[in-house]
């Protein structure tokens, strides 16, 4: 089953921990850059970090050529500035200068907590340590997943995403996610593109547990008719074997 990300972490899953700031940089103007990059392209952020500035998007940058780098991050002009938000990797891989990974480890601990960099014409100006909790009617809906040995495909905006993560946070065995990379996104794009016109539908309300449920109800009335189909078959086969048998008796 292919989902994405926000469907697993609704909105309030999403919970800020801290924001470091490098070089005095102002962090209103951080939280203005990262808001308005996220609030554009990642899904599973923009609910925080709109509540971080109380929805005001008035106040935003008019966002210019976004680019996203699946697994990596995002790349666009805000106010004139060239602006990386983005992963270690990322930054790393764009020249940027980052703190020690002593200094990382030291505010990521256990690996449950998740951790963004900001960068503003070529300089490091602030990180952004957040992570997700689980809920309840989402780990219910996995567990009947499971339970049925379906596996997920997820797209996942947010870079620091992994199959790992999502699988710690609903206590899933490993191997049950896998997170797709932007190669198998386009791979898959194809198969789950719009179609004007398709042999069934479902109406289902917005909501991962209401999408299950249907394609639940919709693969048990698949197998109810087969059984009805299979019934109806030995049926007639037997009734032919005893109409012949009368018939030469």
């Amino acid at each position: 089953l292919q989902v994405d990300a926000s469907d697993l972490f609704p909105p309030a899953c999403a919970h800020l921990y801290g924001i470091k700031t490098i070089q005095k940089e102002r962090v209103d103007r951080a939280i203005l850059y990262a808001t308005s990059i996220l609030i554009e392209g990642c899904s599973t952020l923009s609910g925080l970090f709109r509540t971080m500035i109380e929805n005001k998007t008035e106040l935003l940058y008019p966002v210019k050529d976004l680019e996203k780098r699946t697994g990596e991050g995002y790349v666009a002009w805000c106010d004139n500035c060239r602006v990386l938000l983005g992963t270690r990797a990322m930054m790393e891989s764009e020249g940027i200068a980052l703190p020690a990974m002593d200094y990382e480890n030291r505010y990521t601990q256990n690996g449950d907590r998740h951790l963004l960099y900001l960068a503003v014409s070529g300089k490091l100006s602030a990180m952004f340590l957040f992570g997700y909790s689980g809920t309840k009617s989402v780990a219910r809906t996995l567990g009947t997943l499971r339970r049925e040995n379906i596996r997920l495909l997820v797209t996942a905006d947010d870079p620091t995403l992994t199959a790992a993560r999502i699988e710690d946070a609903y206590r899933l065995r490993p191997g049950f996610i896998k997170v797709l990379n932007a190669g198998e996104r386009d791979r898959l794009a194809p198969a789950v593109a719009y179609l004007p016109a398709a042999e069934g539908c479902m109406v289902h309300l917005e909501g991962f547990a209401s999408m299950v449920g249907g394609l639940q109800a919709a693969a048990g009335a698949d197998r109810a008719e087969h059984t009805a189909c299979t019934i109806q078959t030995v049926g007639v086969t037997v009734s032919v074997v005893l109409g012949l048998l009368l018939s030469f008796t």
